[in-house]
This record gives structure tokens, C-alpha cells and sequence, in this order.
């Protein structure tokens, strides 16, 4: 049986310790605060080398930066598609055509475009986005807080092709991200 740390917040490391006891088999991870740490004659602390022989944290690669490139900010945009979209047609070499453009909008009213890929998936638009607007200085911003909407749909699988959520050439896609502060302030 493996303990944690004390605490002031209590609630918050009793339910840390229920996740952990569901990530390392064969164990249960109590609090010290815990009634059970008490009857206990030898507990053993929940050390770095017992997590990381039993837990394994997946992180996602950062995509091809050329699947989604960022182009100007643009104040002045046409709430129009293009009236000929040639993203789906073939070309003479038999691949698709050239990128498609599409546009993000900001909450705040601003306008990016971006080239896209067909093989452009909701993850790499997000990366995108994250990487060229800085975010990544900013400690309450995650690409995993990124929320794309198109359509009133969200984008809800970063592992989707942008094209099955009918995206093309000319489309608006509309940003927002959660923030971790307010997220952490609401537990």
C-alpha cells in the first residue's frame, strides 16, 4: 500500500490517490488522512520509481509543421466561402490540388487564415494555432484546451481529417480555449 503525502486540500489528494490506485495494479493509494493509514504497520511512500514502473504517460508528437501553415492576420474578412473550390479535384499529376485556405476566428474578433493540408487533422490545425500565436509562453494556455467549433459542431476528435468535418477551402472555423485557471478555480 502506498501513501501520499498530507495535505491542507485533502479532497483533492483523496481523489489523486483513487487515480493512482487505478493506475498501479495490485495497489491502493491512500492519503495519510486516510482512517486506514493508521492501522497500517509498514506503509510504504508513494515514490517517483514506484510511478514509473507502473504508470506511463502518453504524449502526442507535434505534427509536420508544413500540414498547417499560418498565414497573415486578416481584419477584413468575406463571411463567404470562395466561389470555386478546387480543394477535392484532381490535378494533372493525380494527387489533389494545392492547400486550402482556411479562416480562424478569434473570440476577441480577429481574423487568421491558415494553408491547410488535406491531410490536416483537428490536432495539427490546434498545434498550429497554439505554436503561432504564442500560447506556449503562457502557463494557463494548453493545445489541449483548444476548442474548435465549425458549423456549431465542436471538433471534439484531434484525430479526425479537418475534411470529414466537411472543412474546405474557404471555411471559418471559430477558436476558443479553456482556460486551466478557471478550470482549477471551479474544483
Amino acid at each position: 500500500m502506498a501513501v501520499a503525502p498530507s495535505s491542507s486540500s485533502s479532497a483533492h489528494l483523496q481523489l489523486v490517490a483513487a487515480a493512482l490506485t487505478s493506475l498501479i495494479p495490485g495497489s491502493k493509494v491512500i492519503t495519510k488522512d486516510d482512517p486506514l493509514y493508521k492501522t497500517l504497520k509498514d506503509p510504504k511512500p508513494l515514490t517517483y520509481q514506484v510511478m514509473s514502473q507502473n504508470v506511463i504517460v502518453e504524449t502526442r508528437p507535434e505534427p509536420d509543421p508544413t500540414i498547417v501553415v499560418p498565414l497573415e492576420k486578416t481584419m477584413d474578412i468575406e463571411l463567404q466561402p470562395l466561389a470555386h473550390d478546387t480543394s477535392d479535384e484532381p490535378t494533372s499529376g493525380g494527387g489533389t490540388s494545392s492547400n486550402m485556405v482556411i479562416t480562424v476566428q478569434f473570440l476577441n474578433g480577429q481574423f487568421y487564415k491558415f494553408s491547410v493540408d488535406h491531410r490536416a487533422t483537428v490536432y495539427a490545425l490546434k498545434w498550429s494555432i497554439f505554436k503561432s500565436k504564442g500560447f506556449d509562453e503562457y502557463s494557463q494556455y494548453d493545445v489541449n484546451n483548444i476548442v474548435l467549433t465549425f458549423g456549431r459542431k465542436e471538433l471534439n476528435d484531434d484525430d479526425r481529417l479537418l475534411k470529414d468535418y466537411s472543412i474546405k477551402n474557404g471555411s471559418i472555423i471559430q477558436f476558443a480555449v479553456k482556460l486551466r485557471a478557471a478550470a482549477d478555480q471551479q474544483s
